[in-house]
């Protein structure tokens, strides 16, 4: 195959991985809260498939374990690809007032990270 013929391949292959980020673009421009709306409904839609398909424990289960390890106020959750582990982060404010983030794995519940701010 000569070299210009490889260079066109690789291009059309380029476009072909940025094609899905361009129909992004509308929704950023549409306004912010618009883009947090879907990317909220796109992570909501994640997290339910994969608790279908048994990759991850529910909060309902989840959050007894997180609560004995660091009781207070739960202030954020999110879930998230981490590696290719699936991770739940709580950010709880413990009864001094002070932040902490923890990092849970979503198929076992076990604290793999805490971190005080």
């Amino acid at each position: 195959m000569t070299e210009r013929r490889m260079k066109w391949r690789e291009l059309v292959a380029a476009l072909a991985l940025a094609a899905p980020l361009c129909a992004l673009v509308p929704q950023a421009m549409a306004g912010e809260s618009t883009a947090r709306e879907n990317i909220e409904e796109h992570d909501h839609d994640r997290a339910r498939h994969a608790r279908e398909r048994g990759e991850i424990k529910s909060l309902e289960e989840i959050m007894p374990m997180v609560s004995r390890e660091a009781p207070g106020e739960v202030s954020h959750i999110e879930l998230e690809r981490d590696d290719g582990l699936w991770v739940y982060e709580f950010r709880i404010i413990d009864g001094k007032g002070h932040l902490e983030e923890i990092k849970v794995d979503a198929a076992t519940g076990r604290i793999i990270e805490r971190e005080s701010e």
